[in-house]
């Protein structure tokens, strides 16, 4: 593969490799100002997630099983040359990664318990919330592809930038809705 070797989301390539297994409540004044990458910042809280898991108090956010992190490049190479040229139906790449990324799968919350927009929610999105394709044919052939990714994806146990990011949320929601003494002594803390 090259380029593309497999790394695992602790090993991704920023300058921080050494501090991988900080979790962010070890920040200090020292840390300060504390400059990284969005990758960093997420490995810093999923470890402080992970070490309340250790105490069996939050929901689990195992990477463990996740060999890569798939990016735009990985999501071009690895997912969609191999893909049929009837499922693509003349969509652009470019865009069909961000439509996934930013609409179908970034438009979870806690109001819609983390899930990702239903095929009918997002046929039925006005062009407005998103441009990107404006017609029902094209947002049919990108939520074709949006499904055909996420079932290849399970199957390489691969994860997305919005896959690490919802399971920070979630394990953020419990923690937020915990009653447990030591969060809320943590909480007056800070």
């Amino acid at each position: 593969m090259g380029e593309l070797e497999e790394k695992r989301p602790h090993q991704a390539n920023d300058s921080f490799a050494e501090n991988t297994r900080k979790p962010f409540l070890s920040l200090v004044n020292d840390n300060s100002p504390l400059v990284c990458t969005f990758d960093y910042l997420l490995r810093l809280i999923e470890n402080s997630i992970r070490e309340q898991e250790n105490q069996q108090r939050y929901l689990k956010i195992n990477n463990s099983k996740s060999t890569r992190v798939i990016d735009h490049k990985r999501f071009k190479l690895e997912y969609w040359e191999p893909m049929s040229p009837k499922l693509k139906r003349g969509i652009p790449v470019d865009l069909a990664f961000l439509e996934i990324m930013g609409v179908i799968k970034g438009s979870i919350s806690s109001a819609t318990k983390f899930e990702p927009l239903s095929r009918e929610e997002y046929l039925e999105k006005r062009w407005r919330l998103a441009p990107n394709f404006a017609s029902t044919q094209e947002r049919a052939a990108v939520y074709d592809i949006y499904e055909w990714y996420e079932r290849k994806k399970k199957k390489r146990y691969d994860i997305d930038q919005t896959d690490r990011m919802i399971k920070v949320m979630k394990a953020l929601e419990t923690f937020k809705s915990s009653d447990t003494k030591e969060d809320r002594n943590f909480e007056k803390k800070n």
